[in-house]
This record gives structure tokens, sequence and C-alpha cells, in this order.
């Protein structure tokens, strides 16, 4: 309840700077299965004044197995609320191609083990490509997690891979210093329209 009101505290701060940023939340197996989260979700929105479309809840396929029909029933009722929903850590599970027919999400993120050694590994390269082109045919957008060099970065770029994480464009830092960081770097970040200038 805290994290996620500081997100979406610090995400309308963003947005009152003109910064078009998406923040990630993660839902853990407990939160899935709480019947009261679209509902408290909902509170934090009218206590924050912020926008569903700011943000995108991440959850894991093992975080659904407990109970898949009341996680999935938890996740319509958020994704109704229009925020956006990621499956974290994709293709680790079992039944990841069961789970993503059902389950209403907008983004797929390639789990690190593909990605750290993309670069090097023919095997990984295949099996990103085909994640990336089953997401985009089914008009989902792909992050990839653990991009740790300027090499892989590349290869992701070659894969048609949409978003990156990892320590190679930054390690976790507190809010101050992402906003230092944000103005220092030669990232390109949406602004509003009514403001089109770019950092």
């Amino acid at each position: 309840q805290w994290i996620m009101e500081r997100a979406f505290a610090d995400c309308r701060k963003f947005h009152e700077q003109g910064l078009d940023l998406t923040v990630a939340i993660n839902l853990s197996a407990k939160d899935l299965h709480d019947p009261e989260l679209p509902d408290r979700i909902v509170g934090v929105m009218a206590k924050t004044e912020v926008q569903p479309e700011w943000f995108i809840f991440e959850i894991t396929e093992s975080s659904i197995i407990v109970d898949p029909d009341r996680a999935l029933n938890v996740l319509e009722r958020i994704n109704g609320l229009g925020f956006g929903l990621s499956i974290d850590d994709f293709g680790t599970g079992y039944s990841s191609l069961a789970y993503l027919r059902k389950l209403p999400v907008n983004e797929l993120k390639i789990d690190r083990s593909f990605v750290r050694d993309l670069a090097e590994g023919q095997k990984d390269d295949v099996i990103v490509r085909a994640t990336v082109q089953l997401a985009h045919n089914l008009a989902l957008t792909v992050t990839a997690e653990g991009v740790e060099g300027a090499e892989t970065l590349a290869a992701l770029r070659d894969c048609g891979c949409d978003r990156a994480q990892g320590y190679h464009l930054s390690r976790p830092v507190p809010l101050g210093a992402f906003m230092e960081w944000l103005g220092r770097g030669t990232w390109q970040v949406r602004r509003h329209r009514s403001d089109p200038a770019e950092v």
C-alpha cells in the first residue's frame, strides 16, 4: 500500500513537470488474490489525482498459479480501470503461452536469463527474436530485463525489442538522483503535447 501511494505521488510529480513517464509497480501473489485490491487502487488514485495510463502493474506467472481464477478476476478489474499489465520474467514459467492467451496484458518482460548472453548465444538470440515476434503479433510491447552492456542493447535493437532495463542504463537510484540522471542523459523523454521540449 505504501509503495503504491509513493509511486502514484511521484508519478504525478513527473507529469506536473511535463514528463510523460510510465511507472511500473510489482504485484505479489498475495496482492493478486486480494479481491479488495482494485478498490484500494481506486482509493489511492483518487487521493493522488493520477491517471491510470501512467502506470503498469507487473505480475509473474508463479503468482497466478495458486488460484488462477481469482487472480484473473482481480487482473481484469484492474485492467478495466485503465491500468496496463505486464508479465514479468516471461519465459521462466511452465505455462507462459496458456496464461498469455487468458490474461489482459499489454507487455511482456523477457527474463534476464535469456538476455544476459544474448550477444554471444545463438539459441538465446532465437528465443528473444521469437518472443518479440510473438508479442508484436499479439499487439504487446516487449521489455528486456538485465541489460548490462552496449553489445546486448544493440542485439536487442536488432531483434526489434521495444524497451530495455538494466545496469547498462542505470542502477537503482533514489528519486532525486534519477531526476539528475535524466537531465544529464541523452535520453529523449516524451513530454505532454502542450510542451514539446525533450530532455
